[in-house]
């Protein structure tokens, strides 16, 4: 950003809002296949000398680009898909017959695993799992509920519309157009939604408060995450829509203002918005973007609940705090009232540009989502977003050949996301091993790929059934206590962020690359993981075990104990080796060296889990 930059950012704050057997494939040749142009000397009749252009049209060397193994084409595969090991035996499919590869896609594609990887990612995208922000207090019809399972519900809405358009194979423009949302229970409760107990957890339904339902441009935890406060006038909430939907954040913008500009006074930044150059550059195409949103409370925060309630759901004009927007009962005591439709034109009293998207007129948020669903920005930014976290690539690196592709089998398949993940997730970019041969390489491959949090939880409850619950000290916290957390989903109490993801408020962006707290948690983790596991497999009969399902408390043989090393090497770290082999000759020597110092198997079987669960093989895919 330029040093007029460093100003737009400045005024986006005040008005604009920012808070084994290798396999080959042929390598495409470059759009130019012809050596340079090179120059010949030639002798004339007259005994002079001219240069003449060559007409050599020798083509430049291409390497061939080598795969990776069958076993880690479907290790790569199933990580992306499901955050899920594979099987020995579906290892073992695919290194018999590498064709399968292709027929496991389409089955994960329609799994449960599948459609938390849809919320996992969008969660990252859109930034709602922000646990350490104030949340929704426990009070009223919700002072059963601690705040963790308050937030763990509320924070899902958005995500779970998206998973059932994706898992109900309808076309992805609907995130943006569905007319019907998804709430549980709590959410019920919370906006006063009609909700039948005997029925499914989460059900379909429509808002109440006279919202017009357009995907998740209707969703209410999304605009209580996207605060509209002071005299931004929604400004966040459309550079939140140009994020997420169309790839062109108007905060990135590099405009350069003029010096001077007092962005204090509300005026004189009406009048540069208005008027001035430099700042219509932008508020042209974002304020009619904000405009669609004036129908929603700037903000809803869980200290106006709070203070409503100490109230007993009535405003007091003595009291010391401020007087919560709207002053009234519906807006801040269960059930919450967030969307008012007579403020839908209140921009124009402020002398606000009307609604319309990048030039096209529209009234309300049903005919933003129409709007933006038609516009080929969408379908180029939905390409981008979904190879970026498949592939662990920021969305502003994706290349346009790269985008071009993909965004054709996204469009021609009808908004399928399902197809679109296909493509990238069988793409030879994405399970290319190296290159082998002369010249330069037509693409960089996706290369090692670090276990995300989300991942690395998801696969410990599989292989282990562990999942790393904690009760936080909180004194004196009544009526608003977390009670028990999940420290691998949390950042307020646990070690999410620490272990590469995101905050969703101040760390908004993952780590693709190790960073160093990264080891340190999955050390815990691993040690806290293998410890239950050890301790509860082994009082399971043997059929009932996940990963110990060979040996006894007891045993002590080498060779059963080589021979669960070697279970637990492809279950584990996904390698297909015999108990004699030399990885299981390493495994042995530290069970065995542990069993040993203490003469208990137990903890020999401890340590050796703990070596395996956080080791690098487990850790990158």
């Amino acid at each position: 950003m330029t040093t007029g930059g460093v100003v737009l950012a400045a005024l986006i704050g005040a008005s604009c809002g920012s808070d084994g057997d290798a396999g080959t494939v042929g390598s495409p040749s470059p759009t130019s296949a012809t050596s340079p142009t090179t120059s010949d000397t030639v002798s004339t009749t007259d005994g002079t000398t001219t240069t003449e252009p060559s007409t050599d049209t020798t083509p430049e060397p291409v390497p061939t680009a080598v795969l990776m193994s069958p076993a880690d084409q479907l290790l790569r595969i199933s990580m992306t898909l499901r955050g899920l090991r594979p099987t020995a035996e579906e290892l073992q499919s695919v290194v018999d017959d590498p064709t399968l590869v292709e027929s496991y896609v389409d089955a994960w594609l329609d799994t449960e695993a599948f459609g938390k990887v849809i919320r996992d990612m969008h969660a990252e995208q859109f930034r709602t799992r922000a646990d350490t922000v104030e949340q929704l207090p426990s009070r009223g019809p919700l002072s059963d509920n601690n705040t963790w399972e308050i937030y763990s519900s509320i924070v899902e809405e958005p995500l779970m519309l998206v998973e059932h358009v994706v898992m109900n194979d309808r076309p992805y423009t609907e995130v943006v157009t569905l007319d019907y949302t998804l709430y549980d229970a709590m959410i019920a409760e919370v906006y006063g939604l009609p909700f039948d107990p005997d029925g499914p957890e989460w059900q379909e339904g429509h808002w109440t408060d006279g919202r017009p339902h357009s995907g998740v441009l209707s969703s209410s935890e999304i605009f209580r995450r996207y605060r509209s406060a002071g005299a931004n006038y929604n400004r966040k909430r459309a550079n939140f829509v140009a994020e997420a939907f169309l790839c062109e954040p108007f905060a990135s913008r590099n405009i350069v203002l003029p010096t001077g500009l007092d962005l204090s006074d509300e005026a004189v930044v009406l009048e540069a918005i208005t008027n001035n150059p430099a700042c219509v550059g932008c508020h042209q195409a974002m304020d009619p973007i904000a405009a669609f949103f004036w129908g929603y409370k700037h903000q809803l925060k869980a200290r106006a609940v709070r203070l409503a309630y100490e109230e007993n759901c009535t405003i007091s004009l003595y009291n010391d705090e401020p007087v919560p927007e709207g002053a009234l009962q519906e807006d801040t005591c269960y059930p919450l009232r967030l969307y008012r439709p007579y403020m839908e034109d209140e921009w124009e009293g402020l002398g606000l540009r009307p609604p319309g998207f990048y030039g096209q007129p529209g009234e309300r948020i049903d005919d933003l989502g129409e709007m933006i669903a038609a516009d080929p920005r969408f379908a180029t930014c939905t390409t981008k977003r979904f190879w970026s976290y498949l592939a662990h690539e920021d969305v502003d690196h994706v290349d346009l050949g790269l985008t071009i592709e993909l965004s054709e089998v996204l469009t021609s398949s009808g908004f399928d996301t399902k197809e679109l993940v296909k493509s990238i997730v069988l793409h030879p970019r994405f399970l290319t091993d190296h290159f082998e041969g002369e010249g330069e390489a037509p693409f960089e491959p996706v290369g090692a790929m670090l276990i995300r949090p989300e991942q690395y939880q998801t696969a410990l409850l599989d292989l282990t059934g562990f999942t790393w619950w904690a009760e936080p000290f909180e004194p004196d916290c009544s009526p608003e206590c977390w009670d028990v957390v999940d420290l691998q989903n949390s950042d307020r109490y646990g070690f999410r962020a620490m272990a590469g993801g995101i905050d969703g408020m101040q760390v908004i962006k993952p780590s693709y690359t190790a960073i160093p707290s990264a080891p340190l948690v999955y050390r815990a983790t691993a040690n806290e993981a293998a410890a239950w596991a050890v301790e509860h497999e082994l009082l399971l009969p043997k059929a009932e075990r996940r990963l110990l399902t060979e040996v006894e408390l007891t045993d002590t043989d080498e060779a059963l104990v080589r021979e669960q090393l070697s279970l637990l090497h492809m279950r584990i770290s996904s390698e297909l080796v015999a108990p004699d082999s030399a990885v299981v000759d390493r495994s042995y020597e530290l069970w065995s060296a542990m069993h040993a110092i203490s003469d208990d198997p137990q903890r020999a079987w401890v340590l050796t889990l703990t070596a395996l669960l956080q080791d690098a093989r487990m850790v990158f895919y």
